[in-house]
Order: structure tokens, then C-alpha cells, then sequence
């Protein structure tokens, strides 16, 4: 036979479950002849999630609330609660609690908040039809990107009345020759080497494809060395020009020679190689670079 006091079983730590704790108590101390009864303790607090719907169309939003509420006294506890989704391709949520419904199927939204050193965490099931499924992917009309850099394609996605959905919806993109462009999984276009390359967008099994040109940066100066140069007559020399563009420099452009004189000094226009043909009697003769419009010079001198 069990001998206690009533007071003892509330001490520290143990909780007695909801309606029955004064019945659970009577049985332990022999007020009670229905039969031993299990103490168990319960936890402090519960969470629970809600959602004013659940079953959603895409492109529909609702909020999830949490509460969380002291279990022994009935009153809610402020807290902050961290919200996940198990299927976010399905139905997204943000840090507030907003869902938003994406794609055809069902996603677990959980709500969860630490508390004592203990996680306390509740769940919400979200069913999401395919009332506004994509019926066309629009890419934005064929456009450009210079190598080096990045440009991000824009996307549109219609339903089957022709009507834009605003909302995110899933997307891939690939590109079809990664030597001239890649392409992030958000659309972000990075230009490698000069070309033309196709990018396909898909989403919801629908796709479009946009053509890119990737074009070289225009080149901003030509530097033209050795500046100043000295040819013998009957000799050569070979100049060298340097192209930069947008402050860096760049290679494989076609730089073409040109000279101001070439009676005294002649310049191959091709290979930038000068012949001195007469003296010039210390008067220097100007030899012009050209590369995409942009032009640089150098003086040579003809000596005897």
C-alpha cells in the first residue's frame, strides 16, 4: 500500500496531467480504490500552428499563427517562432509566417521557438492545386552582354487565359554552349568569350529560348611603344600597341598602322614594323594605332 502525502506530489519537476491530477493524486494516497494510476510529467508549454486555410490554389497566399501558451495557467507567451517549409518549391514561406502557394502538391509548414533550452514546434499541412498552372514562358527579347560581364534575363509566365502570374514560380536555366556564357539558377547571364549562345528558360514543364550576343568591351585607348623610337635608315623597328578597355587590358583585338610620312619612315599597317626610308634630319615622324576607332601614336626619329 501506497503511504504519501498529497502535498509531496507536486514538488519540483513533475506536473500531473490535465482533468485527472486530483483523481491521480487520491489514487496515490489511498483516497482512491479504482487502481494504481502512471504519473507522468507534462511538458510546460505547447505550440500550435494555424492556418485560416489550408488548401490553396497557386499564386494564393495565407498566414500561419503560432501560439505558444503555458500549459499549467492557460495564458499565451510571447515568443518568436522560426517558420520552415518541408517542400518550399511547393508552397514558399517567409520569416512572418506568409505562405505562399507555388506549384501543384502538399508542403508541412512548421512553425518552431526555443524555450528553457528545448524546442517546441508545431506543423501545418498545405495543399496547393494547379488552378493557374504556366501554360507559356515569355523570355525578354534577344539581347547582349559583354564578356567578363553579367546581365539577368527577364522572365514571364502566363496562365492558360493568357493572364500574367505575378507570383514566383520555379524556373531552370540553361545555357546551350557554356564556353561563350554561363547561366545561374536565377538568370543571371555571365558572358565568357565573344559569340552567340542560346538560353532556354522552363518552368512547369513549359520553355522559351532567348538568343544572347556576347561582345567584346569596346576598347577605350591604344598605347603605342617604344614612344619616342630611333630608326637607321635602310633599318626597321617594330612597334607595339596596346589596347585597354573600360581601364583593363585586353588582347586579340586588330590594331592597324598608319604613318604620317612614309617617305621618311613606312610602317607596315598589319604587323606595326617600320622601315626608315630617308633621314629625317631630327624631325620625328607621327605612326598611328587604330583599334575600333580609338587611336594611339608613337614618334620615330630617321637617323642617317
Amino acid at each position: 500500500m501506497l503511504s504519501c502525502s498529497c502535498a509531496s506530489l507536486a514538488g519540483p519537476g513533475v506536473r500531473l496531467l490535465g482533468a485527472i491530477a486530483l483523481s491521480v493524486a487520491a489514487a496515490a494516497c489511498g483516497d482512491d480504490d479504482r487502481g494504481p494510476l502512471v504519473l507522468r510529467e507534462r511538458p510546460e508549454v505547447v505550440v500550435e500552428l494555424n492556418a485560416a486555410r489550408t488548401s490553396l490554389v497557386q499564386d494564393d497566399t495565407v498566414t500561419v499563427t503560432p501560439t505558444l501558451t503555458d500549459v499549467e495557467s492557460g495564458e499565451p507567451l510571447p515568443r518568436t517562432f522560426t517558420f520552415t517549409s518541408s517542400a518550399p518549391t511547393i508552397a514558399s514561406v517567409s520569416n512572418t509566417g506568409l505562405v505562399t502557394a507555388l506549384t501543384a502538391g502538399t508542403a508541412r509548414i512548421i512553425a518552431s521557438t526555443r524555450l528553457n533550452d528545448s524546442t517546441y514546434a508545431d506543423t501545418v499541412t498545405i495543399t496547393v492545386g494547379t488552378a493557374n498552372a504556366v501554360s507559356s514562358v515569355v523570355l525578354a527579347p534577344d539581347t547582349s552582354v559583354f564578356a567578363g560581364s553579367t546581365v539577368t534575363l527577364r522572365t514571364t509566365l502566363t496562365n492558360a487565359a493568357g493572364g500574367t502570374i505575378s507570383s514566383v514560380r520555379p524556373r531552370t536555366f540553361r545555357s546551350l554552349d557554356t564556353a561563350l556564357a554561363t547561366v545561374s539558377a536565377s538568370g543571371v547571364v555571365t558572358g565568357r568569350v565573344a559569340g552567340t549562345v542560346s538560353v532556354v528558360a522552363t518552368s512547369e514543364g513549359r520553355a522559351d529560348t532567348v538568343t544572347l550576343i556576347v561582345r567584346n568591351r569596346p576598347v577605350s585607348a591604344v598605347t603605342v611603344t617604344p614612344n619616342p623610337g630611333t630608326v637607321r635608315v635602310g633599318a626597321t623597328i617594330t612597334l607595339t600597341a596596346a589596347t585597354t578597355a573600360s581601364g583593363t587590358a585586353v588582347t586579340g583585338r586588330a590594331v592597324t598602322f598608319t604613318s604620317d610620312n612614309p617617305g621618311i619612315a613606312r610602317v607596315d599597317p598589319n604587323t606595326g614594323v617600320v622601315t626608315g626610308v630617308a633621314a629625317g634630319g631630327g624631325n620625328p615622324v607621327t605612326i598611328r594605332a587604330t583599334s575600333e576607332g580609338v587611336t594611339g601614336f608613337t614618334l620615330v626619329i630617321v637617323n642617317p
